[in-house]
């Protein structure tokens, strides 16, 4: 998308998850064109293909290299309706009769542009509690430097372009971005395909514009929109930064800051097992 500067596809596979750079599905060669090359348009290696030769992982697995013919493992096509090459990270195609439905995390500016930053979220990956509501790999959003909005955008075009059911987690300024994608899918009549929305600690503090002749509006009241728009929304809150709630919405209170909101095992729990979750 020349719009947003930003593959709208993610790739289908994270062909060395040793690397931090490898789980964003949405960089060309993880950020290093100088020096690589994706022959395939499923891995990156140096301008020499053979060299090509790490794994791939499918949301079913790591299997297999396309460019060594006896090495396919489950590896089986380029072709894009092909299940493996869903870019749901969770094995499946994305498809409105999919068991399951697609996990994306949305997080925030501390969070690292590949939601990688564990030095802030005591060791551990941000809203990795969450990664359980996945069978693989989920679509991840990170915020790179860009505006909330232009995340949002991301995440909205991601979503209408790709039919199917989402569970939706953001946490600070990613859960604004998830506010104003849900609120573009409402406007499109797409909001059915939003199973579940889970806000951690939101930012609804500002207005944000949503094309060149007006503005999207003020965030807290499109914010109150989301349940009259038939979307179940469960919030976890940090005194930290004052409260902000959502008109509606199922509130999951906190003890913890703000960052510790994001991993916060407990709040985790009773989301998932509370009578409105949708599985």
């Amino acid at each position: 998308s020349p719009y947003i500067n930003h593959f709208i596809q993610p790739d289908t596979v994270i062909p060395d998850p040793s690397n931090p750079q490898s789980w964003n599905r949405y960089s060309y060669v993880i950020n290093n064109p100088i020096r690589l090359a994706d022959p395939t348009g499923h891995d990156y290696c140096d301008y020499n293909p053979s060299s090509c030769s790490v794994n791939y992982q499918h949301g079913s697995g790591l299997q297999g290299n396309p460019l060594d013919p006896n090495n396919l493992g489950d590896y089986e096509s380029d072709d894009p309706n092909d299940e493996l090459n869903g870019g749901g990270g969770n094995g499946n195609d994305g498809s409105e009769d999919d068991e399951s439905p697609e996990l994306i995390l949305a997080c925030g500016d501390n969070a690292g542009g590949n939601c990688d930053n564990t030095a802030d979220y005591d060791g551990f990956l941000p809203l990795y509690p969450y990664y359980q509501l996945s069978s693989g790999i989920p679509t991840i959003f990170g915020n790179d430097g860009t505006t909330k909005f232009v995340q949002a955008l991301a995440i909205y075009y991601y979503i209408k372009m790709k039919p199917g059911q989402y569970n939706l987690v953001g946490h600070s300024s990613g859960g604004t971005a998830l506010i104003i994608a849900a609120r573009l899918l409402i406007r499109d009549g797409l909001g059915d395909r939003i199973n579940n929305l889970v806000l951690l600690d939101p930012y609804m503090d500002s207005s944000y514009r949503i094309d060149e002749k007006g503005t999207f509006g003020d965030i807290q009241d499109q914010a109150d929109l989301l349940t009259a728009g038939g979307i179940t929304v469960f919030l976890g809150d940090s005194p930290e930064d004052g409260h902000q709630t959502i008109t509606g919405a199922i509130l999951f209170s906190s003890t913890g800051g703000h960052l510790e909101l994001a991993n916060d095992m407990t709040i985790y729990n009773s989301i998932v097992t509370n009578s409105h979750w949708n599985p």
